[in-house]
């Protein structure tokens, strides 16, 4: 009888491993869960989620800023999968820190983050603790996007003599020979860039404003060489988008060389002024935090993460543009400044 009941038990531990290891009855599918937090645009379009019974992991190659916009993003986060699925108590999240070596992991219980949402205080981040991760995320940082967002623009390039690479941004614009030159000047579509703009810019009189920014990290290309050095400048127009504001980079300038280029940064849903953000509760609303990922003001990541609760008939127009600072833009097409 001994023996049975050792081979019982052993049959029950192997049981419990396994339902613990997946997915609970009535939840919902990992590959769901994926698509809305990619949608949000709080951790990018490339990440990897994986679930352990009440825990979810999201692991993403989106570069953040500091420690605080980390545990926000997942604060978001938590707030967000566990809306969708009652039975998510933890959730993890694995990323990379401008500057950090390695990448940093926090769990936080869902009970918390909603606290901290309902309290729209960042107060409570000190109970989130950051750890080094051992692992490699990457690949996650260089893989394609499954599905790359194009920008939304409706102005012309302000110097369409400038050769580009594929198809002419318009008509008359010369086309460069991509077979020219050598990968170590490539810098493949996907990438970002970190730009950084000296003053705020709103929208609230017109459609679209031209604008420059300095590039405030090197970017490299696709051999591991600097293609485009920290203090590079960039132009372009900031533009209505989508019900938001989105800053489409069309010029690059290195030690007096232009280049055409085409980048622009996620749609930002954040006003600078007016209304108000409230409680986020839409993909749409949620895809506005990407702007802010890198770089972005804490403040006014922390005003979208949690929200205000004023009401709406109170609220004055919405003003939108793009605040004072560093923004991350992604790059639309191959760029290679090794061409004449």
């Amino acid at each position: 009888m001994q023996g049975l009941g050792g081979r019982v038990s052993a049959a029950a531990a192997v049981a419990l491993l396994f339902w613990a290891s997946v997915e609970p009855l009535g939840a919902a599918p990992v590959a769901s869960l994926q698509k809305v937090v990619t949608q949000s645009g709080l951790a990018g379009e490339r990440v990897r989620l994986s679930r352990a019974g009440e825990m979810l992991t999201i692991e993403t190659g989106q570069l953040y800023t500091d420690r605080d916009q980390l545990k926000l993003v997942l604060v978001g986060l938590a707030n967000l999968v566990s809306s969708r699925d009652k039975q998510i108590k933890q959730v993890k999240l694995r990323g990379q820190l401008l500057g950090e070596e390695r990448p940093l992991e926090a769990t936080v219980p869902v009970s918390l983050a909603g606290q901290i949402r309902r309290q729209s205080s960042p107060a409570g981040l000190k109970n989130i603790v950051l750890a080094p991760f051992a692992g490699d995320l990457s690949a996650l940082a260089t893989e394609p996007a499954t599905e790359p967002r194009p920008a939304i623009s409706t102005a012309q390039s302000a110097r369409p003599h400038l050769p580009v690479i594929g198809e002419p941004l318009m008509a008359g614009q010369p086309v460069a020979d991509a077979g020219r030159g050598d990968d170590s000047r490539l810098v493949h579509a996907g990438n970002a860039m970190l730009v950084r703009l000296d003053r705020e810019v709103s929208l609230a009189a017109s459609a679209s404003v031209a604008v420059s920014a300095v590039v405030d990290q090197p970017v490299v290309g696709a051999r591991g060489t600097i293609v485009i050095p920290r203090g590079s400048r960039v132009h372009g127009l900031v533009e209505k988008a989508d019900g938001g504001a989105q800053l489409v980079i069309r010029e690059l300038e290195i030690d007096g060389n232009r280049y055409a280029i085409a980048a622009a940064s996620a749609v930002i849903y954040t006003p600078l002024s007016g209304g108000n953000t409230g409680p986020v509760a839409h993909p749409s609303v949620m895809a506005g935090y990407g702007g802010f990922l890198v770089g972005g003001p804490i403040g006014g990541l922390l005003g979208v993460l949690l929200g205000g609760l004023a009401g709406p008939a109170a609220a004055p127009p919405r003003v939108y543009g793009v605040p004072a600072g560093p923004l991350t833009v992604r790059l639309i097409e191959d760029l290679r400044t090794d061409l004449p």
